[in-house]
């Protein structure tokens, strides 16, 4: 049993430092601060599936805090504690009901959440420079933004599925 603890708590450790790099990275690298923050929260969903989901939530927590002390462009910290942080927490407890409608329902429910909010309250930190165009108005956002969150959310469920064929059934032998 303490080997599995020590175990557990080594590659969570490993990942935490991993996603710290792509925070920092996202908030120095022009143009890759989502995909970068995308690949930081497929980091955080494998911790669930190595060490389950205590030790995705302490390492949710401490990302955020070390993304906040050592991101120069605070930006990226925030988009990861609102979303991409938080995101393979809420997709393991949304993914627990056996109805696909009721799990879809939760993770829209999140993401519709976060977008509105976002947009609400940190429009100028969210879009940054970006103008839209005349055309588009500016609620057109949030069902923009869960066509792309339905897109993330499908290409993280076939990240963890990849993972736990290639890398996890690999380790429990």
């Amino acid at each position: 049993m303490r080997n599995e603890n020590v175990r557990k708590f080594t590659v969570s450790s490993l990942y935490l430092a991993i996603e710290v790099i792509l925070i920092v990275g996202a908030s120095v690298i022009p143009g890759f601060d989502l995909t970068l923050l995308a690949v930081a929260s497929a980091v955080g969903a494998f911790t669930i599936v190595e060490s389950g989901i205590r030790y995705g939530i302490v390492q949710y927590a401490a990302a955020d805090i070390l993304g906040f002390l050592l991101a120069p462009d605070k930006a990226a910290a925030v988009l990861f504690v609102i979303f991409f942080g938080l995101y393979p927490i809420v997709k393991y407890f949304a993914e627990k009901p056996k109805k696909p409608w009721v799990q879809l329902m939760i993770k829209c429910g999140f993401c519709l959440i976060v977008s509105i909010s976002a947009l609400a309250g940190f429009s100028e930190l969210v879009l940054g420079d970006m103008t839209l165009p005349e055309w588009f108005p500016f609620w057109g956002l949030v069902p923009a933004a869960l066509v792309l969150f339905l897109i993330y959310d499908y290409a993280l469920t076939i990240a963890v599925k990849l993972y736990y064929r290639k890398v996890r059934s690999k380790g429990a032998k």
